[in-house]
């Protein structure tokens, strides 16, 4: 847990003072402790946010005031209340004050409450359903704004696995918590076909500088998304450990450095303005030419959780050309499919589509909930294909945005949108360099001004005297455009870097907030490492010499010196921009002249506060 345990956190067994149950129940003061519960257990919340956006999904609920109770512990006081029978009644009970104080803010906001179960109580009677949904109706609420967390180091056998489907009928989103720390997390993930998964705190500490957290969340993240379960990462303390999560491809954040549990409930606001000040200053972001998933998704209309399955036959019976169908929840988040293939079966058994329309005695709709990946739409594209493609019997890829319902992506439409992707990289690919061309160009360099506020390195390369050369060497001219070519991606690459073709002699080059004098440093090396790779080109008399005789433009015999290369940089501060693109193309052309004419062929120009934009 990233904070304190609330409800059904567990630890080993406090030591109760009884010979056997009936001293137990001698010694438990039920009445007492409950009237002690609604006096002084407060409930903390803590948010729980979309990684991508930093938009509040939820609220951990997070027991205050046990010490009042007489407990040292949270822990001790379902370890006492199951050693005397009364756990169900203290579940409950604790429930609804969870529910009472969430429905202060949290409808407001439209986020999840999320509850932690206690196993064991899901074996007492109902295990607190008609309870908790008796609580959430006394404030207008419903079982879809509620998302139980079942303990991973609790013992789950199939008392309790039977007791879950109707919860998960009723609505009710189940997430596994704390997993990867019991000791069947696997096992668990399969039985139970959780929505959501939360990783323990001891995966997430210091992942940033350790490989091997690394690899385990990445292979879990990995699994969860192909069946279709979100991903949240728990006691995330740091900028970097929230970049490693993100990076990795966690959907949800929570933990100190995302927000702090509190009881001051009237500060809570629908997005997190720290996930969002990280996200702009993101430096492994790039600006998403990525826009064929939200062209291309197919909004497809949703079956609700509640509908009848004489409904779903009726979708199908409409829709003769759809192999599935999204369902959703109250929210509209996405649940997972139902399968046309999974009724077949029973539609074509003697009385079977009857018995499946009937809507007392028929299969519930949750019974042929099937799971499906489900990625958000500003999802890389290869990352959504990989999903899809882990497990070959997927129907398609559930599309949400900002975790609401947005389409879904089948496998024909997965490859359209591929395949439109290709061409059109194909088509701004220059051939001769296989760089990207002047639209990505155009699309990065307007992103680092007019979208971002951290600093840019802008620089644009272009090679001195190319004509002359290419006219008295002829091939020799591309194979010098290709090492130009090859030096800007081996020596960017280490950096982040992006490298684009102009076109003929000229490049370009972003670096996202580099560190200035490493980046200058680095491009000088450059500019002189190709100058003394191109001498090779020469004979020793013209190297000797330092210039070759040709005609210039006009025609007339002129010396030229040894091809080289020249740099325009331009550097955009970290902050709000006080140029726009038009602006600062313009000063960077002009720039390359006075780059030509310098010692070292370099120009520098600091876009600050007197580049007005548009002047």
């Amino acid at each position: 847990m990233p904070d304190s345990p609330g409800l059904g956190f567990t630890v080993p067994r406090v030591n109760i003072v009884a010979r056997d149950r009936e001293r137990a129940e001698d010694r438990f003061d039920l009445p007492r402790l409950l009237a002690g519960i609604d006096r002084h257990v407060r409930f903390a919340y803590q948010p729980i946010v979309a990684i991508a956006t930093g938009e509040v999904q939820g609220f951990e609920a997070l027991l205050r005031g046990q010490e009042a109770l007489g407990f040292a512990r949270i822990p001790d006081i379902f370890d006492a209340a199951a050693e005397a029978g009364h756990l169900l009644a203290v579940e409950e009970r604790l429930r609804a004050r969870a529910v009472d104080g969430f429905a202060t803010f949290g409808p407001a906001l439209g986020a999840r409450l999320f509850l932690n179960l206690d196993n064991r109580a899901l074996t007492i009677g109902d295990g607190g359903l008609a309870a908790l949904e008796a609580a959430l109706a006394r404030h207008g609420l419903g079982p879809q704004s509620v998302c139980l967390e079942i303990a991973e180091a609790q013992p789950l056998g199939g008392r309790e696995l039977e007791r879950l489907p109707p919860f998960r009928a009723r609505s009710f989103a189940l997430a596994i918590d704390d997993f990867g720390t019991g000791h069947s997390g696997l096992r668990m993930l399969y039985e139970t076909q959780p929505e959501q998964i939360k990783i323990d705190r001891f995966f997430i500490a210091g992942i940033a500088q350790d490989n091997k957290r690394k690899l385990f969340l990445s292979t879990i993240v990995d699994l969860a998304h192909v069946l279709g379960i979100s991903v949240v990462a728990e006691g995330v303390e740091s900028e970097a450990e929230f970049l490693t999560c993100k990076e990795i491809g966690c959907d949800l954040a929570q933990g100190y450095f995302v927000g702090h549990p509190t009881q001051e409930v009237g500060g809570f606001t629908r997005a997190s303005e720290i996930v969002a000040g990280v996200n702009r200053r993101d430096r492994r972001r790039q600006p998403s030419s990525d826009r064929y998933v939200r062209d291309t998704v197919q909004p497809i209309n949703p079956i609700a959780l509640g509908a009848s399955m004489a409904e779903v036959l009726h979708y199908f019976q409409d829709h003769p050309d759809r192999a599935f169908v999204p369902v959703v929840d109250a929210e509209n988040r996405p649940r997972g499919v139902i399968r046309e293939a999974l009724l077949k079966p029973h539609i074509y058994a003697p009385y079977g589509k009857d018995l499946i329309a009937h809507r007392r005695q028929g299969p519930k709709l949750a019974e042929f909930l099937d799971s499906c990946p489900i990625c958000d739409v500003d999802t890389d594209l290869d990352k959504i294909l990989e999903t899809f493609a882990i497990d070959g019997n997927q129907v398609g890829v559930v599309i949400a945005e900002r975790g609401r319902y947005l389409g879904v992506l089948d496998a024909a439409a997965l490859l359209q949108a591929l395949n439109e992707r290709n061409l059109a990289f194909a088509r701004d690919q220059n051939p001769l360099t296989r760089l990207p061309g002047n639209n990505s160009i155009g699309r990065y360099l307007g992103h680092a001004v007019e979208v971002e506020t951290d600093a840019y390195l802008v620089a644009y390369f272009d090679l001195d005297h190319f004509k002359p050369f290419n006219d008295q060497f002829g091939f020799r001219g591309d194979r010098a455009i290709q090492m130009l070519a090859d030096l800007l991606r081996t020596r960017a690459a280490p950096m982040g870097g992006f490298v684009g073709h102009v076109g003929g002699d000229d490049f370009f080059l972003g670096l996202r907030a580099p560190d200035r004098t490493q980046a200058l440093g680095m491009i000088d090396r450059l500019l002189q490492d190709f100058a003394a790779d191109m001498r090779n080109f020469y004979d020793d008399a013209t190297r000797s010499a330092g210039f070759t005789i040709g005609l210039d433009r006009e025609g007339r015999v002129t010396r030229f010196p040894l091809l080289a290369c020249s740099a325009a940089i331009g550097w955009l501060p970290e902050g709000v921009r006080t140029v726009n693109l038009e602006t600062v193309s313009r000063r960077l052309a002009a720039l390359k002249k006075d780059a030509k004419q310098s010692p070292d062929r370099m120009a520098i120009r600091e876009f600050s506060g007197e580049d007005q934009a548009g002047d």
